[in-house]
């Protein structure tokens, strides 16, 4: 009998990804499913038996393959996500609502009650991150505020829902609960404060857990036995998957939104959340149990995809390498965009377009370093670290760029993160 192996599951934004690594933590094999949205007037949501389906689907493909065929058991499975999106479950595991998207439109009217109600400052200081309608604080006023929850209900995430599914388990994670906008980050518990403003009772949030600490094991199904662990946020996962993690180095995220991390020690930085939210920055805990992270995030994609849709061209057409300076674009992160020249080819204006992007990217880890001490690397991963055109303008403006090894770094850390996990248990 093969030595056990490890799984990491990813539930993105865009997409699912489930990574089985062997003992050496090399990936045999990834699978890959869209993550089942429905479209809605407001933006997106999904119901949360499909994302289990989604799920089940894809354990039960890997299974199904060969690196199976020799008698092979899963060790562990590690679960990172997204964040800010869930779901309250009634005790029976029937979940109460669909799952918003974060970046759905329908909780803008709360976030506005959260500015005048608990305002910026307090906001920043309890939860480190800057007001806004994507947080679950401000889902849970707009949707759930003192609606009347079957007794023994539980709000969970993402990741915490699909753990729960398997090992019946209701547990949250420190670093994806950070997203939610109802954490003390330096209590590291649930807010009274925010949970009251947002009118939903302490008795419905899980209990919060750490990365380390496993959540049971499967129950049912080909991979019945094999330890769960939630690996927490997805970007945090991938930070540790593409070995970004340590203070000296930034790591940028490149999906559908592009995420900044620089992983820091609590000391020099749990007192300066308020300042770090006026810098246009997050602070919250890391998937690393013990360290914390100064993060930033833009709509890089949003942006860049705009250009392309004008373009025309598929992203593998748009990767001629191009003097850059030739053609300048302003206003690709805003509304209105303004090119120098109207006499340039899609290549000279998808390249300048990258540039003006990465720079607005270098501003946001300049303002990362006042906390978190220059960076002598930068990693970069992401789907969009695997097209040239950006890589080519982040290595122009960041010092040591490379681009991660790792083609799924967040389904590769969770299952480093779940592996790590289970043997503290056997």
């Amino acid at each position: 009998m093969q030595a056990p192996l490890a799984l990491g599951l990813d539930i993105g934004t865009t997409s699912c990804k489930l990574t089985l690594i062997d003992g050496k933590c090399r990936v045999l094999r990834t699978l890959r499913s869209p993550t089942p949205w429905k479209l809605v007037p407001t933006g997106r949501e999904m119901h949360a038996e499909d994302l289990f389906g989604t799920v089940t689907n894809l354990l039960e493909r890997l299974v199904r393959d060969e690196v199976f065929a020799a008698g092979s058991t899963a060790l562990s499975l590690g679960i990172t996500s997204m964040g800010q999106t869930g779901t309250f479950v009634d005790p029976a595991g029937h979940a109460l609502g669909p799952m918003v998207s974060w970046d759905d439109k329908r909780s803008g009217p709360a976030a506005a009650l959260l500015r005048e109600q608990i305002g910026d400052e307090c906001f920043a200081r309890i939860s480190g991150l800057p007001v806004g309608a994507s947080w679950t604080a401000c889902q849970f006023r707009q949707l759930w505020s003192r609606r009347t929850l079957p007794f023994g209900a539980k709000w969970l995430g993402v990741a915490d829902y699909i753990a729960y599914r398997l090992t019946g388990v209701a547990r949250a994670e420190l670093s994806l609960a950070c997203q939610s906008g109802l954490v003390d980050i330096n209590a590291k518990d649930w807010s009274e404060k925010l949970l009251d403003w947002a009118g939903v009772d302490r008795s419905a949030m899980p209990a919060l857990g750490t990365s380390d600490v496993p959540v049971g094991r499967i129950a049912w199904g080909p991979c019945k036995g094999a330890v769960v662990t939630l690996a927490g946020h997805d970007h945090l996962a991938a930070c540790i998957g593409a070995g970004a993690d340590d203070p000296e180095t930034l790591y940028d995220s490149c999906g559908t939104a592009e995420t900044l991390i620089r992983t820091v020690h609590p000391d020099g930085v749990s007192h300066r959340a308020t300042e770090i939210v006026a810098a246009g920055l997050q602070l919250g805990w890391h998937s690393t149990p013990g360290t914390m992270v100064v993060a930033g995030s833009h709509r890089a994609t949003w942006a860049l995809e705009r250009i392309r849709s004008m373009l025309g061209h598929p992203l593998e057409v748009l990767v001629e390498e191009v003097e850059p300076g030739a053609v300048t674009v302003d206003g690709v992160m805003a509304d209105r965009v303004t090119i120098s020249t109207a006499l340039c080819t899609p290549g000279e204006l998808w390249n300048a377009a990258q540039f003006s992007v990465a720079k607005e990217t270098r501003r946001m880890a300049d303002a990362m370093e006042q906390f978190a001490g220059p960076a002598t690397r930068t990693v970069v991963a992401g789907g969009w670290a695997q097209h040239p055109p950006f890589l080519r303008a982040r290595s122009e403006l960041f010092d040591c760029t490379v681009a991660s090894s790792q083609a799924e770094a967040g389904a590769y850390g969770a299952a480093v993160i779940g592996a790590a996990a289970a043997v503290l248990v056997q």
